[in-house]
């Protein structure tokens, strides 16, 4: 073998590691490097974080029929969880026993109308046959007194013949008119009674027919379905096809999501910086891409205990400001209270400020301290009062050669130029 080949091939392996090295060392993550914050000024707000629950703040609730008698089972039901429409169908409970209620009346309207035209014709015939007898007993009593004027000239005992059968005549016509007057009594009564059963029956036929119309429910408002629970077999159950509630028994709720509200609780000691009014926002679990608004509309005048805590707590209620389709009843929430902003104020992020002895300081770009004063703070950000100014540059953090959690200042080194770092600017 010549040496120009070893030559070539000592060249080649010599590149290859320097090459390595030099990837190993671009990127294998620097022991020194800083994360440096850009101070600046901003507003400061400060939140109380609270949790709670989404309800509507206007629900209705479906009840059973109140005033339907007999077997009313549930035979269809509008899906849970489907949006609805004022109007829209909810519930139709079992009509074969209405049906056949429904037919009874209608067969007794039936009876009581032919009941009314035939008292009717027989009053009609009653009345003439009773007309036509008057008309003839007045032909009589005509006659008689015609006899009587001319008795004046026939003898003593035909006078008096003809006086008796007057008298008899004017007798059978008084008769007849109170037979008259006492029928059309009868016939009256009769009557009424013919044309109040009538009544009675076309009565029942409405009743029925609107029992009927009571087994199917439509929606009162729009809103969303949430069944109810209910007994059935001895245990707590979701309503369902199959179920006979019992009268006016709620079996479905319909919170309206055009308005929603979350109801939380929060902590007595916190309760005096929550005040009605305030801007709240939202975040909830099942819609996490979006960020609501809120607004404080109501606070409990007493505490309560809350037992998974074990601290009195304070009721509050978040009026959502957005009207969503896809808010729920029971979904989780999770909201920010805003109860101060603090404006135009120097500030930094609470990670870059370290503790000794009680006093603060940061750490400037170079990993020198710089002592400082604080104000009020949030969860992420502290205000600062002395020592810094706006455009000074400073460390998020300690480098990894030192203990912040032993509060040590390191000695000030002097870090190569060509040391990267990220630079975080607050807006």
């Amino acid at each position: 073998m010549s040496k120009s080949w070893f030559k070539s091939r000592r060249f080649r392996i010599t590149l290859t590691a320097i090459v390595v090295l030099l990837i190993v060392f671009l990127f294998l993550p620097e022991k020194d490097q800083a994360l440096l914050f850009t101070v600046k000024r901003g507003d400061l707000l400060i939140r109380i974080p609270v949790d709670g629950e989404l309800q509507a703040v206007e629900s209705f609730i479906v009840k059973a029929p109140s005033n339907v008698w007999g077997n009313i089972r549930i035979v269809k039901l509008a899906p849970e969880g489907s949006i609805v429409k004022k109007g829209d169908f909810l519930i139709q409970f079992d009509t074969s026993e209405q049906m056949q209620r429904l037919q009874e009346a209608q067969n007794k309207l039936e009876t009581a109308l032919a009941n009314l035209a035939s008292t009717k014709a027989d009053i009609q015939n009653e009345m003439a046959e009773l007309e036509n007898d008057i008309k003839m007993e007045t032909y009589s009593l005509e006659q008689a007194r015609l006899q009587a004027k001319n008795a004046i000239y026939e003898a003593e005992n035909k006078r008096r013949e003809i006086e008796l059968n007057l008298k008899k005549a004017e007798l059978r016509y008084a008769q007849l008119l109170r037979k008259k007057e006492s029928l059309q009594k009868i016939h009256q009564a009769r009557l009424r009674q013919a044309e109040l059963e009538v009544e009675q029956a076309r009565l029942e036929v409405k009743q029925r027919q609107e029992d009927l119309k009571r087994l199917t429910i439509y929606s009162p408002a729009d809103g969303l379905v949430v069944y109810k629970k209910v007994w059935e077999s001895g245990g707590m159950t979701k309503l369902k096809v199959g179920y006979t509630p019992w009268r006016s028994q709620a079996l479905i709720e319909i919170p309206s999501h055009s308005k929603m509200k979350v109801m939380a609780s929060i902590n007595e000691n916190e309760i005096s910086r929550v005040k009605k009014g305030q801007q709240v926002e939202v975040r909830l679990d099942a819609i996490k891409d979006t960020l609501f608004s809120g607004t404080v509309t109501d606070i409990a005048t007493l505490a309560r205990q809350d037992d998974e805590k074990e601290k009195n707590v304070f009721d509050i209620e978040i009026l959502i400001n957005e009207a969503d389709p896809r808010l729920k009843p029971g979904m989780t929430a999770h909201c920010n209270i805003l109860v101060q902003k603090i404006e135009n104020v120097l500030q930094v992020p609470i990670e870059a400020v370290q503790i000794k002895e009680g006093k603060s300081f940061v750490l400037d770009e170079d990993g020198d301290p710089i002592a400082i004063k604080t104000g009020q703070s949030n969860d992420d950000f502290v205000v600062v009062t002395e020592g810094l100014k706006e455009g000074d540059r400073i460390q998020l953090r300690a480098s990894a050669s030192d203990t912040p959690a032993q509060n040590k200042v390191k000695p000030k080194k002097k870090k190569p130029k060509s040391v990267s770092r990220r630079v975080i600017i607050l807006r």
